[in-house]
């Protein structure tokens, strides 16, 4: 995959919402009202060198927003973010693979968005 490249899965979304367009595009919206504010967190927390213990609770809270809609490598980097806190260890290697996932999640936003506007009905997000 190029690096520049983020593919987004929403292949459990579409499980889920089998054929209405109306549950994916909410589900779309809520995550695009919580998760950049959650990313941005995480992202804080590792450059203002926070506690392991805090490291570990936001990657770990941020893995189940990340299950239901799947970016290229983020589910990835926050099981490696989440590790590694939890052991206490690398923190330099912690604050590498958050700058990636800032970075990937930053080029995923608008495709989600892009997402959730085909999909039809009100944006009703922040980020409309």
């Amino acid at each position: 995959m190029d690096q520049d490249e983020v593919y987004i899965d929403f292949s459990f979304l579409d499980g889920l919402s089998v054929t209405d367009d109306n549950f994916k595009r909410e589900v779309i919206n809520i995550f695009l009202a919580n998760a950049p504010g959650s990313v941005e967190k995480l992202d804080e927390i590792v450059r203002e060198e926070g506690e392991w213990e805090e490291i570990y609770k936001q990657a770990h809270y941020l893995k189940s927003s990340f299950s239901v809609i799947k970016i290229s490598h983020i589910n990835d980097l926050l099981q490696k973010i989440e590790q590694l806190a939890k052991k206490e260890v690398k923190r330099k290697e912690i604050e590498i693979s958050t700058k990636e996932l800032v970075a990937i999640f930053e080029k995923a936003l608008p495709l989600l968005i892009h997402e959730r506007d085909s999909l039809g009905g009100a944006g009703n997000s922040p980020l409309a």
